[in-house]
């Protein structure tokens, strides 16, 4: 709470806050005051990247606020955050923010889609292909490359599920013949036995 105190009282009273302090304290309500404040650029840009540095996914709606902040860099930090914390929850805002004016917050962008990996990004991504800019591309790349490792990924987990799942049928299919066949041995030994008497 002191902190939280620390960012009001800072920005209150001419003093910065302690960004690097709140970022160690893991102040993230600190860090979203600060991501709000109307009149310090450099505060938002340094409060945007050290949110991703936490990791903390009650970050995630302060941040996709801040991909609409007017300074680029605020927008590259929390685009960059994003992709850091990994939430599902921000992907629709990255890949509005692949349209960005600025070309450093479309790439950080495509390498928070990336590392977020969720299927949703994968044609927006394939259009940004085509992008003027030679590092978004470059991006772009390797977040379409990471899609797909993690697809193929899932793919054989789904393989080996499949397969356990076979396996355990053919197991339930050899059990009930294995039965079945007992069966009939004990019927037929039932009839010969009756055929003796």
């Amino acid at each position: 709470m002191s902190t939280i105190l620390d960012s009001l009282f800072g920005s209150i009273f001419g003093g910065r806050p302690d960004i690097e302090r709140m970022k160690l304290s893991r102040d993230v309500e600190g860090l979203r005051i600060c991501l709000a404040d109307r009149y310090d650029v450099t505060l938002r840009r340094r409060a945007a990247f050290a949110i991703g540095l936490m990791r903390d996914p009650w970050a995630v709606s302060s941040l996709v606020e801040s991909l609409k902040d007017e300074d680029a860099e605020a927008r590259r930090g929390a685009a960059w955050s994003l992709g850091i914390i990994g939430d599902t929850r921000a992907v629709e805002f990255l890949l509005q923010s692949m349209k960005d004016t600025d070309c450093e917050v479309r790439a950080f962008a495509a390498e928070a889609l990336g590392r977020i990996g969720d299927s949703r990004a994968i044609e927006p991504l394939t259009s940004a292909l085509k992008d003027e800019s030679d590092p978004v591309r470059s991006l772009v790349e390797e977040a379409l490359a990471r899609l797909e490792q993690r697809q193929r990924a899932r793919d054989k987990a789904v393989d080996k599920e499949t397969q356990a799942e076979v396996q355990d049928i053919v197991g339930v299919h050899k059990k009930q013949r294995k039965n079945s066949q007992h069966e009939e041995s004990a019927d037929e030994l039932e009839d010969e036995v009756l055929t003796q008497c």
